[in-house]
């Protein structure tokens, strides 16, 4: 999804659907099990782990954990003068399902939030999705989420409330090889933006294959010099892995 620019909202066909749209995880083959962990600027890490699988004919399930540590940071007090470290980090557990009704898929999530500072906050949220059924012979895929819907997070004096976002999205497989795939996304907290991804198939024996993927997100456009907004990614497969 990364490499995608994170268009995905109508593509996520594993345990990490649960991330981006939850009703994706009726497009899974089989049970799935997703570990990531991604470093950032200075000692930021974001852990994800995730598992799903089919309820034989009644939907499919998932769980997930992330889990973000800011890596250790200087405590101070009003004068500026150390006392000691703090280690901030943010967690939540996500439990989720989808069905189907009618052709459509529908999926919904709970998820237990924890953020910790010097002291420690939790929040409820919720998220809802959908995934169409397949047109034009099975190429066309439409999917749409609204992700973090609830309440706010609070410490001992300010409130926050989540990041909530909707998306809609969809997925179009040119051929057995390559496939496009684009979102639109209105975060509440900020201007509206696109993405838009691509992916194809380079080498494929009946045990192996090798992917290129690429993508761009106006979202991200500001954040670096030199390619904003641009992304790129290699996908190794072999047998289930």
């Amino acid at each position: 999804a990364a490499a995608l620019g994170g268009a995905y909202t109508a593509q996520g066909d594993d345990a990490s659907a649960l991330y981006w749209n939850p009703a994706g995880l009726l497009l899974m083959e089989n049970r799935s099990l997703v570990l990531m962990r991604a470093g950032y600027v200075g000692d930021v890490a974001f852990n994800y782990a995730a598992y799903a699988d089919s309820l034989k004919g009644f939907g499919a399930y998932g769980v997930s954990l992330n889990y973000m540590s800011a890596g250790p940071v200087t405590e101070t007090d009003d004068q500026g003068f150390a006392t000691g470290t703090l280690n901030p980090s943010d967690s939540a557990l996500t439990l989720g399902f989808a069905g189907t009704l009618g052709g459509w898929g529908f999926g919904g999530s709970y998820k237990r939030i924890r953020s910790r500072l010097a002291a420690s906050a939790s929040a409820n949220a919720f998220d809802a999705g959908l995934i169409s059924p397949r047109y034009l012979k099975g190429r066309l895929t439409f999917g749409a989420a609204l992700l973090n819907l609830g309440g706010s997070i609070k410490y001992e004096a300010r409130e926050e409330r989540l990041p909530f976002i909707g998306k809609a999205g969809a997925a179009y497989q040119l051929s057995p090889k390559a496939g496009l795939s684009a979102d639109i996304c209105f975060p509440v907290d900020d201007a509206f933006y696109g993405a838009v991804g691509a992916e194809f198939q380079m080498y494929s024996t009946e045990k192996f294959k090798f992917f290129w993927r690429s993508g761009f997100n106006t979202g991200t456009r500001g954040d670096f010099g030199g390619f904003n907004g641009f992304s790129a990614g290699i996908g190794v497969v072999f047998k289930n892995l």
